[in-house]
């Protein structure tokens, strides 16, 4: 971090000089980051989090095994799977991954460290096919929900572009609040 960057903040870390914007935002970095201070434990898993909201997505992404709650990510991995096209592209050669857009951008760092071009993503061409072998694959657990309030769980980036779109796992009731 750049000396200019530290001395805009008044909150600045002492251990490794991070720069926050406000004193809460200061407190909460030293107690992560220096003390490991995580106070919220999956009741499932070793999995522990520093803030309550973490735990509650940790709880909602993962269902630890419970056929009737899916894993949302692996499923999702899994219909990208059967689409068999590039759904992430690097702009400069023939590299592409299916669902891994962290691939993509892993190999564009590595082999084009000066380009300043985006990786393409065709998410929004295959939208339909997507949804499809999701539904296919996984019948009565996904349905889209146009309108799911901001607070709703499970957000995901829209199939659709720059639109957004909820995709709700019917069924699967969280741990803590027992809420969908």
């Amino acid at each position: 971090m750049s000396s200019s960057a530290i001395n805009e903040s008044p909150y600045n870390c002492t251990e490794c000089g991070a720069s926050k914007k406000s004193e809460e935002a200061l407190e909460l970095h030293l107690k992560v980051s220096h003390l490991k201070w995580l106070p919220f434990k999956c009741p499932k898993c070793t999995a522990q989090r520093a803030l309550e909201s973490q735990m509650r997505n940790h709880i909602q992404i993962n269902n630890h095994g419970d056929p009737s709650k899916p894993n949302v990510l692996d499923m999702k991995k899994h219909g990208l799977n059967h689409v068999l096209k590039p759904i992430f592209m690097c702009p400069h050669c023939n590299f592409n991954r299916q669902f891994e857009i962290s691939g993509v951008k892993a190999h564009m760092r590595m082999k084009h460290p000066d380009s300043s071009l985006q990786l393409i993503d065709n998410s929004s061409l295959y939208a339909d096919d997507i949804k499809k072998c999701l539904q296919f694959c996984f019948p009565g657990h996904f349905g889209i929900n146009e309108d799911a309030p901001r607070d709703a769980p499970l957000p995901a980036k829209s199939l659709e572009g720059s639109e957004e779109e909820w995709i709700v796992v019917k069924d699967a009731t969280c741990a803590i609040c027992n809420q969908l």
